[in-house]
């Protein structure tokens, strides 16, 4: 009987020596898509697996704050409140030897515009037009910036097909959700076939629930795995499973077969969040008495399709002593109120509620020039 290697369930992605791993929900083309479950992103591997939630992990984070422990603080970082995130990022995990050196940047110093300056052509001189927007924050006094930038992007040697037929994900809460996908539709003995069924690699097949596969990218510099598995109770924990799991077999990993199926959704995911548990912290290592973290976000997009993997994410860490003045931007993209008074007094000749853009201009309009 054959196999179906059907991936309605990926329980987590891994780019390995990329990012460590992404866990996302398969989403159909169309990136507006409301979400159909929450999606939670973790700034180290050991957050816990919770059902209904997509947990997406990247490094670039680790090594922002790599950059802050090592050539800042040198030390160690030691918060208030004594949070378990800055414990768990205190023991990096991650660090640079993980990740291919042309595909990440990380550097740290004084935030004045000279390191703004410099920061900004390196990674224009090394990701060309891969490279982030111009980095911009305001210049404060005995602020200091902890910066990493990770951009990989990884080609199958061989594209895959994409699916005619749409996957129908089965999501937690028992929705079941048509999906664009890409892999075979049915192995066959032609030649195109053969070439993608040994671009995939299965480690210890168990049956149509629990399996692994890897694919290697063109270069050779990264692997793809995916895992259809029971969780563990941390992101960490899974990886360390399924990793022991191809070890295990990785003597004798086969291929796709005759009549086999390979169905794996397309993944679009960006996210840009903030770590409210790390954010607003003294600083409590001696000689940064005073010093807060002000800033500690993190950026990432993702997508996979049969033409392979691209990963880009950025993480900004910003400590100052003192409070920092916020950047304030006044733009109205949501309802707003306008009207118009004489001065002196309290109520306005023309008041304007604008709840659509009904009334607004349009990218390219023309005028009409009939109107005064």
């Amino acid at each position: 009987m054959s196999r179906s290697f059907q991936l309605t369930l990926i329980v987590f992605l891994a780019i390995f020596t990329v990012l460590g791993l992404i866990t996302a929900l398969a989403r159909p083309a169309t990136p507006q898509m409301t979400p159909i479950c929450s999606s939670i992103m973790t700034p180290h591997l050991e957050a816990k697996i919770s059902p209904g939630e997509n947990l997406i992990y990247c490094a670039s984070f680790q090594l922002a704050w790599n950059q802050l422990q090592d050539r800042i603080i040198r030390a160690p970082i030691q918060l208030s409140g004594n949070p378990r995130d800055a414990a768990i990022l205190n023991c990096q995990q991650i660090k640079e030897d993980a990740l291919p050196a042309g595909a990440y940047l990380a550097k740290a110093g004084q935030l004045t515009q000279d390191f703004l300056t410099a920061l900004n052509r390196e990674l224009k001189n090394k990701f060309g037009p891969n490279a982030p927007p111009e980095v911009k924050e305001p210049n404060a006094r005995g602020a200091f910036l902890a910066y990493a930038y990770l951009y990989k992007a990884m080609t199958f040697p061989r594209e895959f097909e994409a699916l005619e037929e749409p996957i129908i994900f089965s999501a937690p809460d028992d929705n079941h959700i048509p999906v664009e996908g890409f892999g075979i539709n049915r192995c066959h003995r032609n030649s195109d076939h053969q070439q993608l069924r040994q671009q995939v690699k299965v480690y210890d097949y168990r049956n149509e629930n629990d399996f692994i596969l890897t694919m290697a990218g063109r270069d050779q510099e990264d692997v793809l795995v995916l895992a259809k598995v029971k969780p563990c109770a941390t992101l960490l924990k899974t990886i360390q499973t399924v990793e022991a799991r191809i070890k295990k077999s990785a003597k004798n990993p086969t291929s796709l077969q005759e009549d086999e199926t390979l169905q794996i959704p397309k993944i679009f995911l960006e996210m840009d969040v903030a770590y409210p548990q790390l954010q607003g912290l003294q600083i409590l290592n001696k000689g940064w008495e005073g010093s807060r973290i002000a800033k500690a976000r993190q950026w990432l997009r993702f997508k996979l399709d049969q033409k392979g993997a691209s990963v880009k994410s950025e993480a900004r860490i910003i400590i100052v002593r003192g409070a920092l003045r916020p950047v304030r931007n006044y733009i109205f993209d949501r309802p707003f109120l306008l009207y118009l008074k004489k001065q002196g007094h309290s109520l306005p000749y023309l008041a304007l509620w604008l709840e659509t853009p009904a009334w607004f201009r349009v990218t390219g309009q023309q005028d009409n020039k009939n109107q005064p």
